[in-house]
């Protein structure tokens, strides 16, 4: 199978078991929430998926360890633990990540799902190998108009949950 994009909207009725939702998380925001929402409502579990370095920017404000644990925080807050999970898996480009994801689990010639913001729909047939991936982008609402760069340069709070560690940590 040849990669695709779909909208979230035009997945049949029967609930899937699993989507990546992979992204920089550079720090997760309500906008994130509202994908991972929207998500839940057509897929069993969400399987949060940030990447060591986004290979369209320079840099990531914040380092991984540093973004999982900021994910940690708001996906309890919001109490989402029980449908979402936090990959392990390091990777710049989403074929890595692919790849590794079919070595771990045995399901090499299953289509996996993996979601983006409705806002990025024109990005996957840019990415890296896109059409040998075997994926099913799944394009979903993101119903916060909320950037993760608004947050860095004080545009906008962070979420509730992450007041006291953005303090700590001296981020942002």
């Amino acid at each position: 199978m040849i990669s695709k994009v779909i909208r979230l909207a035009d997945l049949k009725n029967t609930p899937k078991d699993l989507v990546v939702y992979g992204g920089t998380f550079d720090p997760i925001h309500e906008g994130h929430l509202s994908v991972i929402k929207g998500l839940l409502k057509s897929f069993h579990k969400v399987l949060l998926a940030p990447t060591d370095q986004n290979p369209w920017k320079k840099s990531n404000a914040t380092n991984l360890e540093l973004r999982r644990e900021m994910i940690r925080l708001v996906i309890n807050a919001e109490n989402l633990q029980k449908d979402t999970d936090i990959s392990d898996i390091s990777y710049v480009y989403t074929e890595e990540f692919i790849t590794q994801l079919r070595e771990d689990t045995k399901n090499s010639n299953k289509p996996i799902y993996w979601a983006i913001g409705e806002d990025s729909i024109e990005s996957p047939p840019k990415w890296k190998n896109f059409d040998k991936l075997n994926l099913i982008v799944v394009a979903a609402p993101v119903s916060v108009d909320i950037h993760a760069t608004q947050i860095r340069n004080g545009e906008n709070p962070v979420h509730p949950a992450l007041d006291d560690f953005v303090r700590l940590k001296d981020l942002y």
